[in-house]
Formats: C-alpha cells, sequence, structure tokens
C-alpha cells in the first residue's frame, strides 16, 4: 500500500510540472452504436509537453459491496489503476486518431476469493476536441492479461486472455486545467 501511494505521489507530481495538465473520467464502452452506462465513471489525469503527447494515469473498476443474504454476511473491494502513453494526431478538423500502450492491473477480495490481474493494453480510438480546453473520446484496445486466483477452500488457478478490440473499451472525457 505504501508503495501505491508513493506511486500515485509521483505521478501528481509530474503532472504538477506539466504543461499541459488534464483531469477527466472514463465509462465503459461498447465497440458499435450503443455505449456503456455512464454511472461506471472513473476518475483519470493526463500531463505532456503538448496535446499531442500525453501521459495518462486512471483508475479502473474501483467499487466496494456489503451485502447479507440468508444470514450469511458478504463483503468484496475491486480495484484497479493503469498507466500509459497516449499520441494523437490530427486527421480532420477538431478530429484525432489517438493510440497508445498501457500497463495495470487490477485486484478483486471477497469473502472467501481473491484474484489478480495484470494487463497490458495498445488502445486505438478517436477523440473530438470541442475547444482547447474540451475533449471526448472513444478507445478500444488489443489487450493480453494474466490472471490468479485463490478461493478459501485454498483451489487457485491462473489463466491468460487476449483479445483485439473486445475488452475495457473506454469513453474519456477531459478537461485542461493548464
Amino acid at each position: 500500500m505504501r508503495k501505491l501511494l508513493l506511486l500515485g505521489a509521483l505521478l501528481f507530481s509530474c503532472g504538477l510540472s506539466a504543461q499541459r495538465l488534464e483531469v477527466g473520467a472514463t465509462t465503459s464502452a461498447a465497440i458499435g452504436i450503443g455505449y456503456g452506462t455512464f454511472y461506471d465513471i472513473r476518475p483519470m489525469i493526463a500531463w505532456g509537453k503538448s496535446f499531442e503527447s500525453v501521459r495518462r494515469f486512471r483508475l479502473d473498476r474501483t467499487s466496494m459491496n456489503f451485502s447479507n443474504y440468508n444470514d450469511q454476511s458478504y463483503f468484496s473491494l475491486n480495484t484497479g489503476m493503469f498507466f500509459g502513453q497516449q499520441w494523437r494526431k490530427q486527421i480532420a478538423d477538431k478530429f484525432y486518431f489517438v493510440h497508445g500502450p498501457e500497463v495495470g492491473s487490477n485486484y478483486y477480495a471477497g469473502t472467501n476469493y481473491q484474484s489478480y490481474t495484470l494487463g497490458a493494453h495498445y488502445r486505438f480510438g478517436g477523440a473530438y476536441r470541442f475547444n482547447e480546453k474540451l475533449t471526448v473520446a472513444v478507445e478500444a484496445p488489443v489487450s493480453f492479461e494474466h490472471s490468479w486466483a485463490s478461493t478459501s477452500s485454498s483451489g487457485s488457478n491462473s489463466s491468460s486472455y487476449f483479445s483485439m478490440f473486445g475488452s475495457s473499451n473506454i469513453v474519456s472525457f477531459t478537461y485542461a486545467l493548464k
């Protein structure tokens, strides 16, 4: 936990010295016409020397759940974070092609189950820059992820997952502070 706090402080301090600083949020998206629900908002920060090249840090799938069913109490915690680079190339007036790598991890812990996932994505998409401050982007990744899971009954497993434009699709909204 101490290492995560140190990493967060380092990333935040790098953002303060950047010439460009964006804050925003992401939500799940589906490829095609329909997009995911917008109540699944996750914070994001981006920083860099210009609009065309930024580093990004985003939180992913963070939630806590308490439930009681048939006099049994259940608890779960889910959190994740990703760090990456994004390049933006203008292809039309106010429209940009965006792409770049990101790496990160998700952690899930429940009453009798826990899992860790490490992932590497290369994101592709488009961004629309409404003005100097507001940008909206839609991105889909080529992903490779590996998970380790264990249960309280001493069971454990691991699995690998590869997808092309099928998981972790996002819509992002950013507002430039600098």
